[in-house]
């Protein structure tokens, strides 16, 4: 619960304020600069604030033991709160890899967090929610950040091949951790190409993103 919170609070603080931009939908987030408050922004604080205690409320009933009503809590109100912040349900406007990927990756966190209502397996979800959803998300963003960043802003304008193949590498590796559950006689197989699969992408992501963080941005 620990590992879901400390990620899954930051990574909806960044769907509703950064991935409409990346996304190229309409950022619900954007108020004008005021030394007030404007127009709409205390009921979007006591909406956010309200999200955010929700889903601590459902951490706090699993560890209660209440883990049905803890996790159908928790992943109703994430699920919310990124349908009211990004129309999910719309392919994104900007064209390329790594917009498309990210959305991927918001759409399989949605599906890891709401499988645990309607099945009992544990670990799927699990699965579905950590390498599908948050290295996905985290991965995708990261790059969009680094290259903003650091003067390589027109890569956004090519489909940037390589981010296709780093997700094509990392739904492999939630397909073999998947199947290693399914499969308990070849579980230890699955295992070792699933980790394999997975740092088979980290490591393309490293070395062509990394180095970019040693550029310095030419707008400061």
């Amino acid at each position: 619960m620990l590992y879901q919170g400390f990620i899954l609070f930051p990574l909806l603080g960044v769907s509703s304020f950064l991935i409409p931009r990346f996304l190229g939908f309409t950022n619900r987030q954007a108020f004008p600069e005021s030394h007030t408050p404007p127009p709409g922004w205390t009921a979007n604080a006591l909406t956010v604030v309200s999200v955010g205690s929700l889903i601590l409320l459902g951490f706090w009933l699993e560890h209660t033991g209440l883990t049905k009503v803890g996790g159908s809590i928790r992943a109703l109100t994430a699920a919310g709160y990124l349908f009211f912040s990004l129309p999910l349900y719309r392919l994104p406007k900007i064209p390329g890899f790594l917009p498309l990927c990210l959305h991927a990756g918001l759409w399989l966190m949605i599906i890891g967090l709401c499988l645990p209502i309607i099945t009992d397996y544990r670990l799927i979800p699990l699965h579905t929610l950590f390498i599908g959803g948050f290295s996905l998300i985290t991965i995708m963003v990261a790059t969009r950040v680094i290259f903003g960043h650091s003067g390589h802003g027109f890569l956004f304008k090519s489909r940037m091949l390589f981010i296709g193949i780093i997700t094509l590498f990392i739904l492999i590796s939630l397909d073999l951790r998947i199947t290693g559950d399914l499969f308990p006689l070849s579980r230890n197989i699955h295992l070792a190409l699933s980790a394999v699969s997975w740092m088979i992408a980290v490591i393309i992501w490293a070395t062509i993103v990394i180095p970019k963080v040693l550029v310095p941005d030419p707008e400061t």
